[in-house]
């Protein structure tokens, strides 16, 4: 080697061709925080107009906030003349190119990272995401997540005039059923409930536990005669169902409220108030039915 040379010492990283690996859109702050997203198409508009390829549900961005252009594995991030601005890193930009860590801000609310990820980076940030929106007793969405898509969908059906539903529904005498054959009967039940739920509901619906032993099904497009069609067909499911635990049959069932997106609902708690009310009366009424406000009395 010849004198005052040196070697170039580089990453793996850097000398392999990022062909295995894939540009993606993390969530660092906002209404999908954790949620990862794949840079898959050549152009991605972001925004909080429902049309856009990413829509943001943040009300101080701007309808067609940015778009990023990704060509041969490189991206690039060009603003679209939005009213706040694109930062990069804390600098306002017009265009650049992104590079792997940098964070973009379009609003104080709403921060992502853009990241190249290998396969098994893919599996572990998503991982890691379910990890903070799935219920780990019934592998349902939790409540967090509910009430963060709720108020989205809420705000798309206001705006678009479309039709919005929520099936609520608890199981019927869950106490006993843990008092008679323990806790680990009672997390049983809740399975197998939540597994014959998850084979009966639309692909788009999100289906999640409210707390304890209730549930909600959020539903976009769905009015409340196909909400009550979906939750009779539910009960009635559960109902003809026996779990067996250690050789001891459990017998369920459930009672539902249903709520349908109105003008007397001011807000998304409003609807989930409404829904909750319905329940109550199918529990008062005598439980393992279904009621609510197109149900005939």
């Amino acid at each position: 080697m010849p004198t005052g040379e040196k070697t170039e010492i580089r990453r793996l990283d850097d000398i392999k061709i990022e062909r295995d690996k894939k540009p993606h859109l993390t969530f660092l702050l906002g209404p999908r925080m954790g949620e990862l997203r794949a840079l898959d198409k050549e152009e991605i508009t972001v925004g909080r107009t429902p049309d856009c390829e990413l829509w943001i549900e943040d009300p101080t961005i701007s309808r067609r906030h940015f778009k990023i252009e990704v060509k041969n594995n490189r991206a690039r991030v060009i603003d679209l003349g939005s009213t706040n601005g694109t930062y990069i890193n804390g600098m306002k930009i017009e265009a650049q190119v992104l590079n792997d860590g940098d964070k973009i801000q379009i609003s104080k609310d709403t921060i992502l990272e853009f990241n190249y990820l290998d396969e098994t980076r893919q599996m572990s940030e998503k991982k890691r995401y379910e990890m903070g929106v799935i219920d780990p007793v019934t592998s349902t969405y939790n409540k967090r997540y509910l009430l963060e898509r709720l108020r989205e969908e809420f705000s798309f059906s206001r705006r678009k005039g479309s039709d919005l539903s929520i099936i609520m529904f608890d199981i019927d005498h869950f106490k006993k059923i843990n008092d008679t054959f323990g806790h680990l009967a009672g997390d049983l039940c809740l399975q197998k409930i939540c597994q014959i739920v998850s084979k009966m509901i639309r692909t788009d619906d999100i289906f999640a536990r409210y707390g304890g032993e209730e549930f909600v099904i959020l539903m976009r497009d769905a009015n409340c005669q196909s909400a009550v069609n979906l939750a009779d067909r539910i009960r009635k499911a559960v109902a003809a169902t026996r779990i067996d635990y250690e050789g001891k049959p459990i017998g369920v069932t459930i009672s539902c409220g249903i709520a349908a997106i109105n003008d007397k609902h001011a807000d998304a708690q409003a609807l989930v108030a409404s829904a909750d009310r319905f329940l109550y009366l199918s529990k008062e009424g005598g439980r393992n039915r279904v009621s609510g406000e197109c149900v005939p009395d």
